[in-house]
C-alpha cells in the first residue's frame, strides 16, 4: 500500500480510538493537508500551532518546505484556518470533509465485524473471529 495511504488509515483509526473511549464529537471537523512551499510558510503554520484557542490537532508537522502537514481542525476553527492560509497564500487540500462522518463509517464497519455469524454463507473469512464466533459458524 501506498505511503499515505497507511498514513490516513492510522490517523483515522486515531481519531476512531479517540472517539470511542473519550466520546468526542467530530462533527464538521475537517482534515487539511497543507503544503507550505518555503521556510517563511513552514513558520505561518508552525504558529498556529500556538494559538491554543482554535484547538488545532497536528498529525504530521514537517519542518521542511515542501514537506505536507495534515491538521485536524475543530468546526468553529475551519473558517478562521482556511482564511489564515489563503490570505498567506498557503496551498491545502481538504483530506476529510467531515471527520464524525468518517468515523460513524468505521465503527459501522466494525461493529458489522464483529455482528453474530449464523452460517459459513455470511462468515467474513477477512476479520479475525474469536474461537466462539469461528465454532458457531460452523
Amino acid at each position: 500500500l501506498p505511503r499515505p495511504l497507511i498514513m490516513k488509515g492510522l490517523l483515522v483509526l486515531c481519531a476512531l480510538l479517540g472517539a470511542v473511549f473519550g466520546k468526542e464529537n467530530f462533527v464538521g471537523h475537517q482534515v487539511l493537508r497543507i503544503f507550505p512551499a518555503d521556510e517563511a510558510q513552514v513558520d505561518l503554520v508552525k504558529s498556529l500551532e500556538e494559538l491554543e484557542h482554535l484547538q488545532l490537532d497536528f498529525w504530521r508537522m514537517q519542518t521542511e518546505p515542501g514537506n505536507p502537514v495534515d491538521i485536524r481542525v475543530p468546526f468553529p476553527s475551519v473558517t478562521a484556518v482556511k482564511a489564515f492560509l489563503e490570505h498567506n497564500s498557503i496551498q491545502y487540500d481538504i483530506m476529510i470533509e467531515d471527520l464524525q462522518t468518517l468515523l460513524d463509517e468505521e465503527e459501522r464497519e466494525l461493529l458489522a465485524a464483529r455482528s453474530p455469524v449464523r452460517s459459513t454463507g455470511s462468515f467474513n473469512y477477512a476479520t479475525y473471529h474469536t474461537l466462539d464466533e469461528i465454532g458457531r459458524a460452523h
